[in-house]
């Protein structure tokens, strides 16, 4: 655990096993840390058609859990995210009291409700991620449409990031600071990698998607040999 080169347990089995286990004292009290940089749920507000603390899905916490009633219909878990985001998948991780049939929706209101995604028929606990096409909305509602048990039990419910479509693409720069600064580093999905070009202006980067794509953001994650101005370009052939 401290020096992370076993990696005989995957995690979801490691979180199994610790919430069989006693908690020590102010363990459930310590903010978590373990949310990865795509989630855009952590720490959201949320609410729920039943049962108590449904704010334990999103805590980032993996003993603590959101238990619906006995409900007659579907239970729902609503996310309000705080703004609009962009987001493409949500995964959920039950517990032995799990829906059978779900429905992820979206809104921009927290009224009038689209859904994305939909699981049915499902049998057990665990993990389950449902993915769909990009979309930008403020609420996200886990609505139930048949009960595999008598109640939900959820440990989480993590709401993820539209997908990168830079991450492992076909990356160029204008020059390289050395052999190991390479510009693959800026898009391998690797925090500890970094390009570093040559010490002059008018340096460039460029990333081919393989494909046209709708873009609505670029995230740069800047060293301290940042950039003071520069622009952001598109082409359709790489030319112009």
């Amino acid at each position: 655990m401290w020096s992370g080169t076993a990696a005989s347990v995957p995690y979801g089995t490691f979180t199994g096993q610790l919430r069989r286990a006693a908690l020590g004292p102010g363990l459930t009290t310590v903010s978590p840390t373990l949310a990865e940089p795509e989630q855009v749920s952590p720490g959201a507000a949320a609410t729920a058609s039943s049962g108590a603390h449904p704010s334990a899905a999103v805590d980032g916490n993996p003993v603590t859990r959101w238990t619906s009633g006995a409900e007659r219909g579907g239970p729902w878990l609503r996310i309000d995210l705080g703004q609009p985001r962009d987001f493409a998948r949500v995964r959920l991780d039950w517990a032995a009291e799990h829906g059978r049939s779900y429905d992820v929706e979206v809104s921009d209101d927290g009224s009038a409700w689209r859904t994305v995604a939909s699981r049915r028929g499902r049998d057990g606990a665990g993990w389950d991620e449902l993915t769909f096409a990009a979309v930008r909305a403020r609420y996200v509602r886990l609505h139930g449409r048949e009960r595999g048990t008598a109640r939900w039990s959820l440990w989480s419910a993590q709401v993820f990031d539209a997908p990168d479509l830079a991450r492992g693409k076909t990356t160029t720069a204008s020059s390289q600071e050395t052999s190991t600064l390479v510009a693959s580093n800026a898009t391998d999905g690797d925090p500890s990698t970094r390009w570093a070009s040559g010490y002059t202006d008018s340096e460039w980067l460029a990333v081919d998607l393989d494909a046209q794509a709708p873009i609505r953001r670029v995230l740069l994650d800047w060293e301290s040999a940042a950039g003071r101005d520069y622009d952001i370009q598109v082409s359709d052939d790489g030319t112009t």
